[in-house]
């Protein structure tokens, strides 16, 4: 099971991942803010490191400027990050850090 925390150390429960292989040595990480009021928030990968079959996903999540105008309909927004990993591992534990 993975437990996603905050800078503080608090539990996060909207947000949301996925790691998809896309080849022996290539993976796809997909991080998820579960629901927002409109379309003015943003999630965004700010770094990928790695310890062997554990990776560290740094990320920070952006809500609207309060003078923007947006869409008021429940959004999901996503940030998608591909790369290269060193080593082949059927498993992938993940440890999100919200900035």
């Amino acid at each position: 099971m993975n437990i996603l925390l905050d800078s503080s150390n608090e539990i996060m429960e909207d947000v949301s991942f996925q790691v998809l292989k896309l080849s022996d040595n290539k993976i796809k990480i997909m991080v998820h803010w579960n629901q927002t009021p409109s379309t003015g928030y943003k999630i965004k990968i700010e770094e990928v490191k790695f310890e062997e079959n554990k990776i560290k996903v740094l990320y920070k999540k952006y809500k609207p400027r309060e003078d923007s105008i947006n869409c008021q309909v429940i959004s999901r927004p996503v940030d998608i990050w591909e790369g290269m990993v060193e080593g082949e591992y059927d498993e992938y534990y993940v440890a999100l850090v919200d900035q």
